[in-house]
């Protein structure tokens, strides 16, 4: 029966992940090196806040995190128009200095696990989504109009070089969304009834 009902909290584990770029160069006796102090966060496509996070793996460029998180994640109802969310997660070298580095991300949509089962599985980690294009200026003033121009020419150069493509490893995920029956608003009216004074005597 919980199959068959949409799916209201998402369960993630962040098991680990493999061949992740060096963020940090060391010098050892061999030469350079490099290593890295992975960590991971997840949480739903445009949200704000970070609903989890795994704890840092120092000095490794294949953490094993076997982290496990819950969400209270609702489906849209049957028939409902609009997209389902989708999980990101994202992959950072720790850095106490100066601040975490980027060094991956993957988006999982969840409309595939609506039927509540259970998946493990590999993705690679890619870039940040490219920033979004600026409008065209539509204004008379020449200095806009020569600052639009040098953006279009510069846009036109790099589209016409290859892109260099950044390995950034792969991590491994388990995820299921379904349905937990506590997670049900509790509509029940509880009444509890401690006195009563001043009642007629009804035994004449």
């Amino acid at each position: 029966e919980a199959r068959a009902r949409a799916p209201n909290e998402l369960r993630v584990a962040l098991v680990r992940a493999r061949g992740l770029p060096p963020m940090d160069t060391k010098v050892s006796v061999g030469g350079l090196g490099g290593t890295s102090d992975p960590l991971a966060k997840l949480r739903l496509v445009g949200a704000q806040n970070w609903f989890g996070e795994t704890p840092c793996k120092m000095e490794t460029l294949s953490p094993v995190w076997n982290a496990k998180f819950e969400l209270p994640c609702a489906a849209l109802p049957h028939g409902a128009q609009g997209e389902e969310p989708s999980l990101e997660i994202e992959v950072e070298d720790w850095d106490h200095a100066s601040g975490n580095d980027f060094m991956g991300r993957v988006e999982i949509a969840l409309k595939p696990f609506r039927d509540g089962h259970r998946e493990r599985f590999w993705l690679k980690l890619t870039d940040r989504p490219a920033p979004p294009e600026d409008g065209d200026d539509d204004g008379d003033d020449d200095a806009s109009q020569a600052s639009l121009g040098a953006r279009i020419g510069l846009r036109a150069k790099a589209a016409s070089k290859p892109a260099l493509e950044v390995k950034r490893g792969e991590i491994e995920v388990v995820v299921r969304w379904g349905y937990n029956t506590e997670l049900e608003p509790d509509y029940t009216v509880r009444v509890l009834a401690l006195e009563a004074v001043g009642l007629p005597n009804t035994e004449l």
